[in-house]
């Protein structure tokens, strides 16, 4: 798996679609993202296949709506930056394309 460290203005980020089929494998790149970042604070994206993630990162939850069967598993949040990230899942058919269905955040600065 990989991870993607960015910058967009003064704005860090990352994404990622980590270990679908083990937890606890997911749980440890979980702590890895937290250890290598080169950035203190960043906005984490995309699946990170853990339905215990915002507790590993502690952080709050701002999705309440499953992304994948009955999971919430991915994510838009804000890693030590203190503002806050609207989101939303959006229900399409993505059959044949993601097993997931796709999330949107809003950053309100």
């Amino acid at each position: 798996k990989t991870i993607l460290f960015f910058k967009i203005k003064e704005i860090n980020f990352m994404t990622t679609h980590l270990q679908s089929s083990d937890e606890i494998v997911s749980e440890k790149q979980i702590e890895f993202i937290k250890k290598s970042s080169p950035f203190n604070n960043f906005i984490i994206t995309g699946d990170l296949n853990n339905k215990n993630a915002s507790n590993l990162l502690q952080i709050e939850c701002n999705n309440y709506s499953n992304t994948f069967d009955n999971c919430i598993l991915d994510y838009i949040v804000p890693f030590g930056y203190q503002f806050p990230i609207t989101t939303k899942v959006i229900k399409i058919d993505l059959t044949n394309t993601s097993d997931h269905l796709p999330i949107y955040g809003k950053i309100i600065i």
